[in-house]
Formats: structure tokens, sequence, C-alpha cells
């Protein structure tokens, strides 16, 4: 089984926090026939390197940096499913056609940068009155709290993730 996900974005804003992805990593983990490959530019190599390390130094890959687009979509295309924050790597996996787990802070689906099919899902803090703040990211919140993507759960993503992995768990 291999999972991809792309931890990163270009704006703080577009990213769950490190903590919980590193969280949803661990527990998926868990299953010794699962691999993680961690997606991203090579700007985002560092970052997700930290990810790696405090996931698995046996079952998660960075390859951030590591692969041009087309790898990169090929990488994803051999992939169970793809979880990515709301960023270009969310986009490109949108067309991998595989199951895609959306995760989206201060950006909403108005502003048009929604993942489309039916493969896509998308977790959000509906009904937040600071959301949107931005229509592409900001460096950091400008409320200063970070309630669109700290208040995600991170357990309902993973639970997500299993039902797509795990059917016949169900």
């Amino acid at each position: 089984i291999r999972i991809a996900i792309c931890p990163a974005a270009k704006h703080k804003t577009k990213m769950f926090p490190q903590n919980k992805i590193i969280e949803i990593g661990k527990r998926l983990a868990e299953d010794k026939s699962l691999a993680i490959l961690l997606l991203g530019s090579k700007e985002e190599r560092n970052y997700c390197g930290e990810i790696a390390e405090l996931i698995s130094k046996t079952q998660c890959f960075n390859l951030a940096g590591l692969t041009n687009i087309p790898e990169t979509l090929a990488a994803m295309n051999e992939c169970h499913i793809v979880v990515a924050n709301d960023s270009g790597l969310m986009h490109l996996a949108n067309l991998s056609k595989r199951p895609l787990v959306a995760i989206f802070g201060s950006t909403v689906r108005e502003l048009g940068f929604y993942p489309a099919g039916k493969n896509a899902m998308v977790f959000e803090i509906e009904g937040l009155k600071c959301r949107p703040c931005s229509h592409i990211g900001r460096k950091e919140c400008p409320k200063k709290h970070f309630r669109c993507m700290r208040d995600i759960d991170e357990k309902l993503i993973l639970g997500q993730i299993k039902n797509i992995l795990y059917p016949e768990n169900l």
C-alpha cells in the first residue's frame, strides 16, 4: 500500500500543522505494509525531511525536490490515495484520478480553487467568520489563532484515509 502526502504549500496559512501531519503519518505507519511518499518542491525538501524522520525511518520517503512534475504525477498514480493541502500539488493530484483528501485552511470553494470530481474530499472548518482571509494564502494568520487549520481534527482525516485504504473494515 502506498500513500502520497503533500505536506507543504507556498503560503503558511494553507499548510496543515506539521504535528498533525506527523500524527497521521505515524498512525498510518502502524501498518508495516504501507509506504508513505512525501512530495514537494526543492524549497520544501527540508520541511518534508523533518516530517519523514518523525514518521518512520523505514516507511516514509522524502521525495520533495527529487522529482519533476511528470514524475510527481507518476508517483501519485502509483499511490492508493493522495493527501494534500490546497496547493499546486493538490491540483496535480486531482488529475491523477486517485482518491484525494484535500485540506483547506485560509481559502474556500467559492474562490474557485477547489478539487473537482467524485474522488476528491475536502476537510475544512466551514462557517469560520475569518475565512477566507486571502484568495491565495498568507505568511501567517492575520487573527493569530490559525483556527482554519488548527481546528481540523486529524483523527477525522485519518479515519477517511483508512476507510479508503481498508474498505473491508467498514
